[in-house]
């Protein structure tokens, strides 16, 4: 993500992983994303992450 937002210089980054994934969902809130909605895709929930770079 650090790439991302200083060499690429993207704003905003964005996840997403199967919501019943809690050791995946713990990974993107432990790397400093914030839960912002849960959707469905491909036949299942899905929990979408964002990491806005302020």
């Amino acid at each position: 993500m650090k790439f991302g937002i200083e060499t690429l210089g993207y704003s905003t980054i964005v996840a997403e992983t199967q919501s019943q994934n809690k050791a995946s969902r713990h990974v993107l809130q432990k790397a400093g994303m914030q839960f912002e909605e849960e959707l469905e895709r491909f036949g299942h929930k899905q929990s979408k992450f964002r990491l806005i770079n302020s």
